[in-house]
């Protein structure tokens, strides 16, 4: 008898589990990435667009939520608030990706936002201080995995929007169309 209870309770739990799977899965968000030209906008936005107290401007956040086909009201409170820019940086390109609806049926470079979420996960790990920046050995040792000559490196910093984009550039770069360790820093407004 004891046996069977348990059963029971136990199917009615799993069914309980798969109901509410299904009910998120058919509410949440599903987001179209970011492609080259929106970390572009927020490599710009990180570095030209701080308050006096260092933090992203809340106007130019909430330009880059409509610009981005964001339209929640939530979404745009989430970024009111005094967090270190390069925090803020991480978890608007995270909604954005998670959120945004730019159609990007015309171009091949982007990271759908299941990519954005496991690249920010690794730039995590290798942000042995947790600033939330690459510097140091930590950008010297992200960009030594694609280039083994490494003079060029000394004082750079890397934000999460240039990691992606640094990241995007080498996923879809060919034999014949591959740029130099200095063109694609650049290109990344790394240096």
């Amino acid at each position: 008898m004891n046996f069977c209870v348990l059963n029971n309770y136990t199917s009615m739990h799993f069914k309980y589990a798969v109901i509410l799977y299904m009910v998120y899965l058919f509410t949440s968000v599903w987001g179209n990435g970011l492609n080259q030209q929106q970390l572009e906008k927020f490599i710009e936005l990180y570095k030209h667009n701080k308050t006096n107290n260092g933090c992203i401007d809340p106007g130019k956040i909430e330009q880059i939520l409509i610009e981005f086909e964001i339209d929640e009201e939530s979404q745009k409170e989430l970024f009111r608030s005094s967090r270190p820019t390069a925090k803020e940086l991480m978890e608007l390109i995270i909604v954005t990706a998670e959120h945004s609806k730019t159609d990007h049926t015309n171009n091949k470079m982007v990271f759908c936002a299941e990519e954005i979420r496991k690249l920010i996960t690794f730039f995590k790990k290798l942000d042995k201080d947790k600033n939330d920046i690459l510097s140091g050995d930590e950008a010297k040792k992200f960009v030594e995995e694609f280039f083994v000559t490494m003079n060029l490196i000394n004082g750079i910093e890397i934000n999460v929007a240039q990691y992606l984009l640094f990241l995007l550039i080498q996923k879809h770069q060919t034999p014949n169309d591959s740029c130099s360790l200095e063109q694609l820093l650049k290109i990344c407004k790394i240096i």
